[in-house]
């Protein structure tokens, strides 16, 4: 379900109030109208019956020449049709007129009988309002005068007040409409604003400010997002500037390397003419390394966004035979630290990637085991096929990885406990999983890496 604008939700949050103080309003009036009405209906009744009970009284000396009278009583005065006028004796009996009101007197009646042993059923009906005030002659109460009037026109002017409360609600409401509209919209236009100026920031317009400076909550977020995109103009300007510093960096040490390689390379292809053969072979693998170091040094030479590659070139190359390549590398160096490193990888295993870049990797980690394996420990190297995939795998006897640094095992920047430039484990993680690989550690005792990666299909 689509959420509602902030304008629409505060017009409409105008509109209820609005609506909610209205309908309070109305009916506040409504009862107060009709209460008022009431008594002053009750209060013209009580008035009329005492005019009849004192004008009997100068008519009439008993009940029965009250009953004589009772029609002239009740001529006198003219009322209007909706009001019924009765007269009772003392016991509760009808005397004038016997009209749609029945014969029975009304509970105002009732208090003023005084002559009858069982009192007569209740004569009133729920649509009219009654009064009723005793006939006092010479101190004896001869009869009772009823006054009754429908409350029909009280109902009348409510169902007009009603109507005109009905219409000055619609009007009402649609002011509200159109001021909670506007109120609205003057309300959102800064957060508008704001949102255009967040938006041209995101989109990498980091020179778009607000310019809003009042003084309200608004104002202050105006504020606080000017400051951030000043904050993040100047970090980014850091981090280009660093970007650049890096990148001359690069290429000043890639121009120093290039000369020193290639007198290595030079002068290891010319002692390759007196050499014995195992010279021969030494001189081969300084070749082969001299040659890498070179393509390294011309891969940091090239632009910024393609120095470090993990993946630059694609070619079938045999993972068995690169991994024993790297650790006749490495064997003479573990002799010198009386550790010892066994391959049970013998299983050919085509694949296909950067052969530099998958080198360097299976380098990390075999410098990452030589350095934690204590002397007299070992490394091992083994391999195997399951689902088109190898797996690599290279366990040390060391003493596993810290706890704390497990977590961050694969992020830049993680350095181990003596200080040094870390694990070089991100790199490999790049390196593996640009080739459609994966890459973990197994701890206790010592430390498993698994590398996994696609073999090539026939």
């Amino acid at each position: 379900m689509r959420r509602r604008t902030l304008t629409t939700r505060l017009t409409l949050s105008y509109v209820l109030a609005t609506l909610v103080g209205l309908v309070l309003l109305g009916g506040s009036v409504l009862g107060l109208v009709a209460r008022s009405l009431q008594t002053q209906l009750l209060d013209a009744l009580q008035s009329q019956t005492a005019v009849y009970a004192a004008y009997a009284a100068t008519l009439a000396s008993d009940t029965s020449t009250l009953g004589a009278q009772a029609s002239a009583i009740v001529e006198r005065f003219p009322t209007p049709p909706d009001v019924e006028v009765r007269i009772f004796a003392t016991n509760g009996s009808l005397l004038l007129p016997k009209g749609p009101l029945g014969l029975f007197p009304s509970r105002p009646v009732r208090p003023y009988l005084v002559n009858s042993l069982v009192l007569p059923p209740v004569g009133q009906e729920e649509d009219r309002r009654y009064a009723a005030q005793p006939i006092i002659v010479n101190g004896q109460t001869i009869g009772v005068v009823e006054v009754s009037q429908s409350i029909g026109r009280i109902g009348q002017v409510l169902h007009t007040l009603l109507i005109a409360l009905l219409l000055a609600a619609v009007v009402a409401t649609l002011g509200a409409l159109l001021l909670g509209t506007l109120l609205a919209r003057t309300l959102t236009r800064p957060l508008h604003q704001l949102r255009d100026v967040a938006g041209a920031i995101a989109a990498g317009n980091l020179a778009t400010r607000s310019p809003d400076h009042s003084s309200d909550e608004i104002g202050q977020l105006a504020a606080q997002i000017n400051t951030m995109a000043d904050d993040l103009q100047s970090r980014i300007q850091q981090v280009e500037t660093l970007a650049t510093t890096r990148q001359q960096f690069y290429r000043n040490v890639s121009h120093e390397l290039r000369t020193p390689l290639t007198a290595i390379r030079g002068m290891a292809e010319n002692l390759e003419d007196d050499a014995t053969p195992d010279q021969l072979a030494a001189l081969q693998v300084i070749q082969a390394e001299t040659a890498r170091l070179q393509r390294l040094v011309e891969e940091l030479l090239q632009p910024g966004d393609q120095v470090l590659q993990p993946l630059r070139q694609r070619r079938v190359f045999d993972l068995q035979a690169l991994v024993e390549e790297c650790c006749t590398l490495l064997l003479p160096r573990a002799d010198r630290s009386s550790i010892f490193m066994h391959s049970s990888f013998t299983i050919p295993s085509p694949i296909s990637g950067d052969r530099d870049r998958v080198k360097q990797a299976i380098l990390n980690l075999l410098d990452n085991a030589l350095k934690w394996t204590p002397s007299r420990g070992r490394i091992t190297i083994g391999g195997s096929q399951n689902a088109g995939m190898v797996i690599l795998m290279i366990s040390d006897s060391g003493p596993g990885i810290p706890p704390a640094l497990r977590a961050q095992l694969w992020e830049r920047g993680v350095h181990s406990s003596d200080g040094g430039q870390g694990f070089g484990l991100a790199l490999v993680k790049e390196v593996v999983e640009a080739h459609g690989g994966s890459v973990q550690f197994t701890d206790g005792p010592g430390t498993v890496i698994s590398v996994r990666l696609p073999l090539v299909r026939d």
